[in-house]
C-alpha cells in the first residue's frame, strides 16, 4: 500500500509540465495567386488553469450559421434544464450560445468563479476548422480546436 502514494506523485508530476508562452504562428498557405494569410482563432495570453487545461484567449468565435457535422452529446444536467427551463439540446441552442458569446481573456480570475455544471458537448466544422465545444450551465463554454482551448461566456436571457 505504501507504492500508491509514490506512484500518484509520479503521476501528478507527470502531469506538470512547464508552461512557456509561445506566440501564436501566423498561418501562411501558398495558392496560384500568391500568399494567403489563415485567419488566427487563438492569441495570447495563455494560461495555466489545472494540472490538467491550459487556456489560450479567442481572437473571435466560430461563425456557427455555416456550421456542419454537428454532433451533440447531451450531459448530465440536460435533462435538468429542460425540465428546469424548457432548453433542448438542438443545433439552435448550439447558434444561440455562439451568437450571444463574449470571448473571455485566458487568465480572467472569473473563469475561477463557481458557475458551471456541465450541460452538454458538442463537435462542429466551422470555419474550415474541426470545434469541440464544452457547454456549461451558468453562462462558461470552452471552445476548442487544433489543440488550443479558449472559454467563452454566453446569456441565454435575451435569444
Amino acid at each position: 500500500m505504501r507504492c500508491i502514494p509514490a506512484i500518484l506523485v509520479i503521476l501528478v508530476a507527470g502531469c506538470l509540465q512547464s508552461h512557456e508562452q509561445t506566440a501564436v504562428p501566423t498561418n501562411f498557405s501558398e495558392n496560384g495567386t500568391g500568399v494567403v494569410r489563415e485567419r488566427v482563432f487563438f492569441r495570447e495570453p495563455t494560461s495555466q488553469h489545472s494540472v490538467l487545461i491550459s487556456l489560450s484567449t479567442l481572437a473571435e468565435i466560430p461563425d456557427s450559421t455555416d456550421a456542419s457535422d454537428l454532433t451533440l452529446q447531451p450531459g448530465v444536467n440536460a435533462d435538468w434544464a429542460f425540465r428546469r427551463d424548457g432548453i433542448d439540446v438542438d443545433a439552435n441552442l448550439v447558434h444561440r450560445i455562439l451568437e450571444s458569446a463574449s470571448i473571455i481573456d485566458a487568465d480572467d480570475p472569473r473563469i475561477h468563479q463557481w458557475h458551471f455544471a456541465p450541460w452538454f458537448d458538442a463537435t462542429m466544422t466551422a470555419d474550415d476548422r474541426q470545434w469541440e465545444v464544452h457547454v456549461y450551465l451558468g453562462g462558461l463554454a470552452v471552445l476548442e480546436s487544433s489543440g488550443k482551448r479558449g472559454v467563452i461566456f454566453y446569456s441565454l436571457d435575451n435569444s
